[in-house]
């Protein structure tokens, strides 16, 4: 599972810096980032998938997000957002009860009702939540990679 497999690389390329591997280890960091965010996403948090219900939605609200995200870029005034847990597991855990927490203000009836009618009102309404959820991503990664180095240095 996603949990298991960002552990897995961020150890690996914790073990491969150590042993001054550098390529593999900033690599195998990427692929830990990776799963580390996509959980951050409601609708993988939420294991609404391509085939739920409606089909499509997931990758309707996918392309539409990759249209505004230039919209909500980091700022200097952004801070880093920490977790008080030891591992990339609990990390990726807390990172997804934060995603999941929105799901609803992105998938509910009304959003899913204005997807299958064909109209765009469904962007006009995960806009807001969906800046919100990137902002945070960011955050929560940029916390994530202190996390990584703090671990390297020990």
């Amino acid at each position: 599972n996603a949990k298991q497999t960002c552990g897995k690389y961020f150890k690996q390329a914790l073990q491969d810096y150590k042993e001054d591997k550098l390529n593999t280890a900033f690599y195998k960091l990427g692929l830990s980032i990776h799963y580390f965010t996509d959980c951050s996403q409601p609708m993988h948090a939420n294991n609404f998938t391509a085939v739920s219900n409606p089909i499509g939605f997931h990758s309707a609200y996918e392309n539409y997000v990759d249209s505004i995200k230039c919209n909500y870029q980091a700022t200097e005034s952004m801070e880093v957002k920490k977790f008080c847990v030891d591992t990339p597991e609990e990390w990726l855990r807390e990172n997804a009860k934060r995603a999941q927490a929105d799901y609803d203000k992105i998938v509910n009836a009304n959003t899913k009702k204005s997807y299958l009618e064909g109209n765009s009102k469904w962007k006009k309404d995960i806009d807001k939540p969906t800046g919100e959820r990137l902002q945070d991503s960011m955050q929560t990664l940029a916390g994530f990679i202190d996390f990584w180095y703090k671990k390297a240095d020990q």
